[in-house]
């Protein structure tokens, strides 16, 4: 072939690949081009970095965020590599990006570009294998770097903290793709694990951990948490002793050097089997929220006792309280019991207080706790669920808008007629929430906004019967004007029923506190706010400082659950947090929109909602953490 004919030809792949349309074929014989021609690789390798500076020129207009040493020791490979084949340009210009104020979001470019943009090539050459590996090292293509045998992609290790790995993994470490069949050997630190199907894992070192498939986890020794979604429904994990294969759980596990297991149960219920030598089940417990199960090193039956909820690492999230927009949440992580009195999560003044219940005073409240979260399908969720049953019940928590408390230092409190709320003009807030009936068209029940106590300060009600009214969105407070004879503000839903549903709320606070609310069910992207369709707006004075959860007026003994509430100021930072596999498909749908529509450049947004994809408090940067598998 001519050269200009191969030129072109290698820049028609190059795009392809970057574009995420490169069909096996075309790979394939990308691979061959790279592999066998160093003025191929070094077109390769230009063409990547012209457009990695365009989207970083991009990104550096958008946002901020902390320093991540792990994407700065990630840039380093790459950046080593594109010196080796342009004469210390790229270090240059990467120094010149580190003296930027933002110049994290160049970095985060750069490895959009290398992780996923390039696919697997690029990634697994910045590791030392694969054709590109000879970008950074002397080995010729014949070098036996092309020859290690290896099992298909499973996992990928999408979080570390302080790792120390055994001498012999020297490839092992934050954003490494595993392999069927791969041994991890954590000696010190944390070391999060996501599989294909979204399952996940925190390990613990001294750990160490088999990869067996992309079906299995294998706990050898030492302790991990693990979250399964239902979407990984077969999923097993497992130690020499002890093999759980429940979705839609969370639990920790321990395996002991003299051959003794643990199951620690945070979300159940979970079936824990005994297994022996040959994996044959010999004994099972079944376990619920906040139960325990030891197996003795050659015992066949489980003793239960308390689970350790604290005693295990649960999330390499980098913060436990307010980040990235996300100013409080509760998830709900209690025993199972009553609410009142309860006082987790994060951004709150007060514990949950009951202001009516059904229940009489030597009765259990009606108001309550109970095992297992509402977030289903693809979301991942933590904790338990608030439940209210029968038909008289309210229970409320005020938020932390003190002087000096979140929100205030967020800048979103202001002093109406005395009384400090989240309001303040020219300012956005979201809330978001679960929420799921037993019965339709039954009383009245709601998640509610208030302002101080008392009905006549309910701000917003997103239920069924405020006053009349329907299943829809309504508010009684500071109403503009009557519907229908009822003297209340009232928006419809459509389609009540009792499935779970996610609800994300925007107010837009204005002058004079003419405020506009704008309510999204069941949003059809969980990253991008202008893919979604709202469901209902309204128009009012919505400023508020407490959250309120209320049934009344059951004929059909309806219960009312809420779980994962959360407030802050962007989209993306109340939508929770997703698995890999919500938003690997979110990604896609906001790309294939994105690209059909006008305004920015197709090319640079298209890569702005591949590289940020926010995951719930952590803000995970998927493009510099998640290995391409799990976009594909």
């Amino acid at each position: 072939m001519h050269d200009s004919t191969s030129h072109t030809e290698l820049g028609r792949l190059v795009d392809a690949l970057c574009d995420r349309s490169i069909n096996e074929e075309d790979a394939a014989r990308l691979n061959d081009l790279l592999a066998n021609g160093p003025a191929a690789r070094t077109r390769y390798l230009e063409q990547v970095w012209m457009d990695a500076e365009l989207f970083a020129s991009f990104m550096l207009s958008e946002a901020s965020r902390s320093e991540d040493s792990a994407t700065e020791m990630a840039l380093a490979h790459v950046g080593e590599a594109l010196s080796e084949q342009r004469g210390g340009s790229p270090k240059s210009r990467i120094d010149k990006i580190a003296a930027q104020p933002l110049w994290w979001l160049s970095i985060a470019a750069l490895l959009l570009v290398a992780c996923f943009g390039s696919g697997w090539l690029a990634f697994q050459g910045a590791q030392g294998h694969g054709p590109l590996a000879v970008l950074g090292s002397n080995q010729s293509p014949d070098s036996d770097a092309f020859d290690e045998p290896r099992g298909k992609i499973v996992a990928s290790i999408t979080g570390s903290r302080d790792c120390r790995w055994a001498s012999n993994q020297v490839n092992v470490g934050y954003g490494s793709l595993l392999h069927a069949g791969q041994l991890l050997d954590l000696k010190e630190g944390l070391a999060e694990v996501t599989f294909k199907n979204g399952a996940r894992m925190v390990l613990e070192g001294p750990s160490t951990f088999l990869v067996p498939g992309d079906d299995r986890a294998t706990l050898l020794s030492g302790r991990l948490a693990a979250a399964v979604p239902r979407t990984a429904a077969g999923f097993t994990v497992c130690t020499n002793r002890v093999s759980i294969k429940d979705a839609g759980t969370q639990f920790g596990l321990v395996a002991y050097a003299n051959g003794g297991s643990e199951v620690h149960v945070f979300e159940g219920p979970v079936l824990a089997r005994a297994i022996d030598a040959r994996g044959q089940e010999v004994s099972r417990v079944e376990l619920s929220a906040t139960e325990a199960a030891r197996l003795a090193p050659v015992a066949t039956d489980f003793a239960r006792f308390n689970a350790d909820g604290d005693g295990f690492v649960r999330t390499l999230a980098r913060s436990i309280g307010p980040s990235e927009g996300l100013l409080a949440v509760e998830e709900f992580d209690y025993p199972v019991g009553p609410l009142a009195w309860q006082n987790g999560g994060f951004g709150w003044a007060e514990a949950w207080a009951d202001l009516y219940s059904a229940n009489e005073p030597d009765e259990p409240s009606t108001n309550t706790v109970a095992e297992g979260s509402l977030a289903g399908g693809e979301l991942v969720s933590q904790g338990n669920r608030a439940i209210q049953t029968t038909q008289f019940n309210r229970v409320r928590r005020v938020l932390s808008t003190s002087l000096r408390g979140v929100f205030d230092v967020a800048g979103m409190v202001e002093d109406q007629n005395g009384i400090r709320l989240i309001g303040k003009n020219g300012r956005t807030v979201y809330v978001s929430f679960m929420q799921r009936v037993s019965e339709i068209s039954d009383g009245f029940y709601g998640f509610e906004l208030h302002r101080g106590d008392g009905n006549p300060n309910r701000v917003l009600s997103i239920g069924y019967g405020a006053e009349g009214t329907g299943y829809g969105v309504s508010s009684n407070y500071n109403g503009v004007g009557k519907k229908e004879g009822i003297e209340a503000l009232f928006a419809p839903l459509d389609g009540e029923d009792t499935k779970t549903h996610l609800f994300v709320v925007r107010i837009d606070f204005g002058e004079d506190n003419h405020d506009v609310a704008t309510v999204y069910r069941d949003p059809d992207s969980l990253l991008e706010e202008r893919l979604c369709m709202p469901a209902a707006t309204l128009k009012g004075n919505f400023a508020f400082d407490r959250i309120g959860l209320g049934v009344f007026d059951s004929l059909k003994d309806n219960t009312h659950e809420i779980d994962e509430i959360r407030v802050g100021t962007s989209f993306t930072a109340v939508t929770g947090q997703r698995s890999l596999k919500v938003l690997r498909v979110a990604a896609h749908r906001s790309m294939q929109t994105l690209e059909r529509s006008e305004g920015l450049s197709d090319l640079l947004t298209s890569r702005r909602l591949m590289g940020i994809l926010e995951s719930g408090s952590g803000g995970l940067l998927v493009g510099a953490s998640t290995p391409p598998f799990l976009l594909q």
